[in-house]
């Protein structure tokens, strides 16, 4: 009986043992499987914050790009202007050159007969200076040059005053600087 004790006790330590290892394997398998649900529930929720993330950035880029869209149809329209307003500017300039030009040629004809006239009135200035002062200078009465001193006076009075005048009217307004 001892051996049936015996061989019961073996049978009842192996299947003890085999009790034992069945629950420690379904503890391991209960431990893996708890520890994979909450692999899987941390990768469940890592997903969702990553797919809200995700369509967060998504959602800021459209803004993004529809903001630079605006932006850059503003700017492409500002460009557009400014060329417009360049060529006008610079289409003005060119006609304005052309009427200066032509405004002009009138203005230099003008300042050129007026110099023409300087030249004739300091000329005839000079002649009358020079016919006066050798009329003083010839050997007669002094009576003669007496009477000759004022008219030479009075004449290149005039005549410097007709030239002073004209500088100051005519010449000096247009910057033009005439050397007597």
């Amino acid at each position: 009986m001892l051996e049936i004790a015996f061989g019961l006790c073996s049978m009842c330590a192996h299947a003890a043992a085999e009790v034992e290892a069945a629950e420690q394997a379904r503890q391991q398998a209960l431990a893996d499987a708890r520890a994979e649900a909450k692999a899987r529930a941390d990768a469940e929720a890592r997903e969702a914050a990553l797919t809200a993330s995700l369509a967060e950035l998504q959602l800021e880029n459209a803004k993004l790009s529809q903001a630079a869209r605006w932006r850059d149809e503003g700017l492409t329209s500002q460009l557009g202007e400014l060329e417009a307003r360049s060529g006008s500017a610079e289409a003005q300039a060119r006609e304005l050159a052309a009427a200066v030009a032509k405004e002009t040629q009138p203005l230099l004809r003008q300042v050129s007969g007026l110099q023409a006239q300087l030249a004739q009135l300091q000329a005839a200035w000079k002649a009358s200076d020079a016919a006066l002062r050798s009329q003083l200078a010839a050997p007669r009465s002094g009576r003669r040059i007496l009477v000759l001193h004022p008219a030479i006076e009075r004449t290149r009075t005039q005549l410097s005053s007709i030239v002073l005048g004209w500088v100051f009217t005519v010449v000096a307004p247009l910057g033009i600087h005439a050397v007597l």
